[in-house]
C-alpha cells in the first residue's frame, strides 16, 4: 500500500465508489453538511484512488463530504490520493463506513458480510472496526440467513425511522400510528433473535417460520421482552405450535396482567370516582376500566398543557 498524498482535487475529476454500502443519501443531511463545511471548512479530507493511472479518481471514503462540496458549487476539495488495489479499496471503504454511527443496521449487516467475503476473519473485522466479535457474527448471520420478508421488514422499520445504531434489547417495535400497510416492521434486535431461533430448521421451513413470526410480531405490537417470551413458548412446544399461536399466548398473558392491574386501581378508587369512570366509559364507548383511566389521564394532561392537545 503506497503512501497517501494530501492535495486539492477537482470535484469533477472524482466519481463515487462501487463499494459504497450506504444505499441512499439523505438530501437534508447533505444540505446540513454543506452548511457546516461553508461555515467551518472541510474538517476531514476525503480519500480517493486513481483507476489504472487515469482520471477520474474513485472515492474510497468521504462521498457525503464530496456531495456536500458539489452542492456548494466549489471547484476543489481537499483529499488524499492513494494507490489501492480493488480489495484494499473495498476493505478501507467498508471499515470506514462500519466505524460510523449513522448507518442503518441493514446496511451495517451487508457491509460486515462483504468484509468477511473479501477474506477477513471475524477477529480481523472486530480489530479493524472496533466492534464486538459476537455482534459482528450476529449481523452477518442475519444477512446470510434471514428470509427476504424478514429483511424487508427490518429495512422498512429503519427506513421509516431514519438512521441510527442497532437497538438495545429494550427496544420496542411499536409501529407508527399512521401505518396502514399490512407489511411488517421489525427491528434488527428482534430479527436476529428470530434467525437464531430457526437456525437448525431445514432451509425452506426456516424461511416460512421467519416470515410468519415477522408478521405476527408486527400485528401484535410486542416489546422485545414479549418477543423473547413468544419465541420461548414456541421452543417449549417442541416447535409444533404455530408462530401466530405463540404470539397470541403471550398477548393473552399480557392482557390478563393488564386486567389485574386495572382491578387493583379500581379497588383503590373511592365510590364517587368509580361512578364517574362508569359514566365516561359508557359515554365514550371505551372497552375497559384501564382504557377509560388512560383516556382520563390523557385528557387531564392536555388540559394542563403537559402534552399536545388532540383537539
Amino acid at each position: 500500500m503506497t503512501e497517501a498524498k494530501l492535495t486539492q482535487i477537482r470535484v469533477k475529476e472524482i466519481k463515487p465508489s462501487p463499494f459504497q454500502v450506504r444505499e441512499s443519501f439523505d438530501d437534508k443531511a447533505i444540505e446540513e453538511l454543506a452548511k457546516s463545511i461553508h461555515t467551518h471548512g472541510l474538517l476531514h479530507p476525503i480519500l480517493v484512488r486513481p483507476i489504472k493511472g487515469r482520471l477520474p479518481y474513485e472515492i474510497v471514503h468521504g462521498e457525503r463530504r464530496w456531495r456536500a462540496v458539489l452542492k456548494l458549487g466549489r471547484d476543489r476539495i481537499l483529499g488524499y490520493i492513494q494507490r489501492l488495489s480493488d480489495v484494499e479499496a473495498e476493505i478501507t471503504s467498508l471499515v470506514e463506513n462500519v466505524q460510523r454511527e449513522d448507518l442503518k443496521p441493514p446496511e451495517l449487516a451487508k457491509a460486515l458480510k462483504r468484509l468477511r467475503d473479501v477474506g477477513l476473519s471475524y477477529g480481523e473485522i472486530a480489530k479493524r472496526t472496533g466492534k464486538g466479535e459476537s455482534w459482528i457474527k450476529e449481523l452477518i448471520g442475519f444477512e446470510e440467513e434471514a428470509a427476504p420478508a424478514l429483511k424487508h421488514a427490518v429495512e422498512r422499520y429503519y427506513g421509516e425511522r431514519g438512521r441510527g445504531p442497532t437497538p438495545t434489547p429494550k427496544a420496542v417495535m411499536a409501529p407508527l400510528k399512521e401505518e396502514k400497510s399490512p407489511l411488517p416492521q421489525v427491528p434488527m434486535s428482534v430479527a436476529t433473535m428470530v434467525v437464531r431461533a430457526t437456525d437448525d430448521l431445514e432451509k425452506a421451513k426456516k424461511k416460512v417460520i421467519q416470515e410468519r413470526f415477522a408478521e405476527a410480531f408486527s400485528k401484535a405490537d410486542l416489546s422485545f421482552d414479549d418477543t423473547r417470551k413468544a419465541l420461548q413458548v414456541w421452543e417449549e412446544s417442541g416447535r409444533k405450535m404455530s408462530p401466530e399461536t405463540a404470539v397470541k399466548t403471550v398477548v393473552g398473558e399480557r392482557e390478563k396482567e393488564q386486567e389485574k392491574a386495572a382491578e387493583v386501581v379500581w379497588v383503590q378508587f373511592d365510590k364517587e370516582m368509580q361512578e364517574g369512570i362508569k359514566i365516561v366509559m359508557a359515554r365514550e364507548n371505551l372497552p375497559s376500566v384501564r382504557d377509560t383511566v388512560v383516556y382520563l389521564v390523557k385528557y387531564a394532561l392536555e388540559e394542563l398543557e403537559a402534552i399536545p392537545s388532540r383537539k
